[in-house]
């Protein structure tokens, strides 16, 4: 059972951190508010990553 909740829990993070909390947080979080210059480029494709390609990938996780 440890296994299944800790999949579901991280589903769930991930969606949340992605898809709710927005941009705008991601970025500044990623740049420690502004304080840490990272390009644009790399926010956005964390950003992507986040919102796309991780809950993909816990799911394969999950199910294979």
């Amino acid at each position: 059972s440890a296994n299944i909740l800790l999949t579901i829990g991280a589903f769930i993070a991930v969606l949340f951190v992605g898809w709710k909390l927005g941009r705008k947080v991601i970025r500044e979080e990623l740049t420690n508010s502004g304080t840490v210059k990272t390009p644009r480029w790399i926010t956005e494709t964390l950003t992507v990553l986040i919102r796309f390609i991780a809950p993909a990938a816990i799911l394969v996780i999950a199910f294979c």
